[in-house]
Order: C-alpha cells, then sequence, then structure tokens
C-alpha cells in the first residue's frame, strides 16, 4: 500500500504500482538465518529505493503475535537492495528468520513515484552449516533479554513447577540471535526411570515431578546444548548440582 512506503522525503506524488513488481515464488526455498537471493522482476522507469521486512514472531507474558520488523543491523540494511545478477537477472538478499515458511513484505519506491508492494511467504529450508551457538534462553520476549538457561530450577508446586525454554541460535559471530520455535529444534530428556520432569517439545515446557535432576540436550541443524533442570522443595535450601551424574553416564 502507498501509505506504508515512507522509503524517500524527495519523490514526486505517490501512487500504487504493485503491477511493477513481480516475485516468483514457484520451487523457491531460502536457508535459515543465511543471505539467500530471492529472484525480482521490475517494470517502471527507474528504481529509487527497496526496503525488505521481515515477520517475526513477539512472545509477550500471555500471549504471541507476529509484526513486520524493520532491519536493526547495517548488513540487513543492504539485504533490502535491488541487486543485478552477471545473466541479466535482478535479486534480493533475505535472511530468513523463521523455519518452515517465513514471511517477507518487500516495497519499491520508483523515480515517477510509483510504490509497488508485496507481502508474501517463501519456503525455509535448514541452514547449510551449523550454527555457531545453540542454546535455551528463560526469556523469549526480545533479543537484549535472551538469557541462557544452563541450569533451570523449578520447584513443587504451582506456578513455580513449570517454565519454558526458547531455543535460540547465533549463525556467525557478531550476528544477532534468532529466535527458533520448540518445534524447530529436538529435545532429548535423560533422567532416572521415575521421571523428574516433564517436557513438551511442542511448546518448549518444562514442568517438575518430583524433586531431582533431568538433562535437556538441545539440537539444531548440527549444533548441540543442554539445559540442567534440578526441582527441588525449597527455594532457601538450594542444589548446586549442574546434572553430573547424567553427563557422566551418557
Amino acid at each position: 500500500m502507498v501509505e506504508r512506503a515512507t522509503l524517500s522525503p524527495d519523490v514526486k506524488d505517490r501512487f500504487e504500482a504493485d503491477e511493477r513488481l513481480q516475485i516468483p515464488l514457484e520451487g523457491v526455498s531460502l536457508p535459515f538465518g543465511e543471505p539467500g537471493k530471492l529472484t525480482v522482476r521490475l517494470a517502471g522507469p527507474g528504481e529509487l529505493r527497496t526496503a525488505a521486512y521481515h515477520q517475526l514472531m513477539q512472545y509477550y507474558v500471555s500471549h504471541e503475535s507476529t509484526a513486520f520488523e524493520d532491519p536493526e543491523t547495517d548488513e540487513t540494511r543492504q539485504l533490502g537492495m535491488v541487486l543485478g545478477a552477471s545473466d541479466g537477472s535482478t535479486f534480493v538478499n533475505l535472511v530468513p528468520q523463521r523455519m518452515g515458511k517465513a514471511t517477507f513484505r518487500i516495497d519499491v519506491l520508483f523515480a515517477d513515484g510509483g510504490v509497488a508492494t508485496q507481502t508474501f511467504e517463501v519456503a525455509v529450508k535448514p541452514p547449510e552449516k551449523p550454527p555457531m551457538q545453540l542454546m535455551n534462553s528463560i526469556d523469549g520476549t526480545h533479543m537484549d533479554l535472551f538469557m541462557a538457561a544452563t541450569t533451570l530450577h523449578l520447584l513443587l508446586t504451582a506456578p513455580n513447577n513449570v517454565r519454558k525454554l526458547f531455543p535460540v541460535v547465533q549463525m556467525k559471530d557478531n550476528q544477532p540471535l534468532i529466535l527458533l520455535n520448540a518445534s524447530n529444534v529436538k529435545f532429548e530428556v535423560k533422567q532416572a526411570e521415575d521421571p523428574v520432569i516433564r517436557l513438551d517439545p511442542a511448546s518448549g515446557e518444562v514442568t517438575g515431578l518430583r524433586m531431582g535432576h533431568g538433562l535437556i540436550g538441545t539440537s539444531f541443524a548440527g549444533a548441540e546444548s543442554e539445559t540442567c533442570v534440578v526441582v527441588i522443595a525449597d527455594l532457601t535450601k538450594g542444589d548446586p548440582s549442574n546434572c553430573e551424574e547424567l553427563r557422566r553416564h551418557r
């Protein structure tokens, strides 16, 4: 829509020109967390500027929602540029931050004031290289709040007997952390025959059942991490364990 495209302050009166932007998606998939080329076809008097937006999941205390977020780093801002290939085709580089399918919006501003906007879904495949880091966070509301849950303490009584794990990956050094859905990773629980914890792999929710220790292994695209869950009756007494006995007997 024209009202969305605040791409440049110095431009002629704007008008809708969505037909000038075509994005062929049949058979296309992009790698998770890595720049992938997406072919675009432009028809107009010259493109002034292009912006690409990614629809990301946002977690709140009581619910989840989705919203389009502007690129946050210089590197991802540059990924919104329309580039030319040696064969004469044009493309944009996009970095999907959701597995399965990712939703993007591309806005193109043309020299005569025409504005083309396309919102679309593109298939996302696992990354070609393992992430540099995988961890479980105890908070999923914002990347600045991601805190590694290497050890998680639970009580026996509600509501403190339940916590949720948020898998987070970092593809390369100095790149932002990316929040995964729990269903994107593989969880493996090691514990005594009489279960200490219960893990819902679809949501990442961990419930304490009795006092003791449970070791949760998490894997994604070749990266691995572990979280020790310690279930105790009284926080004031504590339990400094890091599930050493479960790590020794793997």
